[in-house]
């Protein structure tokens, strides 16, 4: 029972060291001591012993602790740096390269020039802080957002760019959840023909136009500007038709009565 106990000391103080690790950004740095720590807990916990080694290793971390690896003078400035952007959750699509680097500069290792300017561009942009769309680039998400459905998940299979684009644009109008503006970007550009008319409309107020009613063509007249609607999923238009006032998506209008 004794014997019991030490070990869930054991298994208890080692997780804890793993935390301070995960959290000072030394699981890089140390990876060989991290490694160890995790396999000891592994096994303890599997009810196997370690080796008198092992367990004078496992029992050294546990009563000394772990000491954090100083970073060499030359690299302080830049490591610093890195740190605080590894903090930043908008930042976090860059946090594994950006990573390797804090591991490569506390060990003394200088970046290439490429690496530099790399690690060089992705800080500017964490310092930048979230993209915060303007009242234009709302609306727009908007548009895009009602007309998301006029493409069926087979083709958003074969674009998975645009699909991740359009899942943030809806969390987004949501919750608030910030993104990065290249996804932004991307969507507007994929579904620009689609929206497009919302600031060049075909139709303005009041012009004539015929839609199909009761199988047979009728005129209509524009009661109001574009707006997206996502029922339609679809640019759209009120139109008085027959006395009512319909709403018609721009596909089925047209500027001449067809046969």
């Amino acid at each position: 029972m004794a014997c019991e106990k030490k070990n869930d000391m054991r298994i208890r103080v080692l997780q804890e060291r793993i935390g301070w690790m995960v959290d000072n950004h030394q699981v890089k740095v140390q990876q060989k001591t991290f490694n160890f720590i995790n396999d000891c807990v592994y096994r303890l916990r599997k009810g196997k012993g370690l080796t008198p080694g092992q367990r004078r290793w496992a029992d050294s971390i546990i009563e000394e602790g772990l000491q954090r690896v100083e970073v060499p003078a030359k690299n302080k400035k830049l490591h610093t740096r890195i740190e605080a952007a590894l903090s930043m959750a908008h930042a976090s699509h860059n946090h594994n390269i950006l990573g390797d680097f804090a591991v490569k500069l506390a060990r003394g290792w200088e970046l290439s020039e490429k690496q530099l300017s790399w690690c060089e561009a992705m800080l500017n942009e964490a310092e930048a802080g979230p993209w915060i769309p303007t009242t234009e680039e709302v609306e727009t998400m908007r548009h895009l957002n009602n007309v998301r459905y006029s493409r069926n998940t087979y083709w958003y299979g074969g674009s998975p760019r645009v699909a991740e684009a359009m899942s943030r644009i809806s969390e987004f109008l949501e919750d608030g959840t910030h993104f990065r503006k290249y996804l932004f970007d991307t969507a507007a550009k994929s579904f620009n023909n689609r929206i497009k008319e919302i600031s060049t409309p075909r139709f303005q107020i009041g012009d004539k136009c015929f839609t199909r009613k009761d199988m047979e063509w009728k005129m209509g007249f524009v009661m109001s500007a574009p707006y997206t609607c996502k029922q339609l999923r679809s640019v759209c238009y009120d139109v008085l038709v027959d006395g009512m006032t319909e709403k018609k998506g721009t596909d089925s209008l047209k500027k001449q009565r067809r046969s």
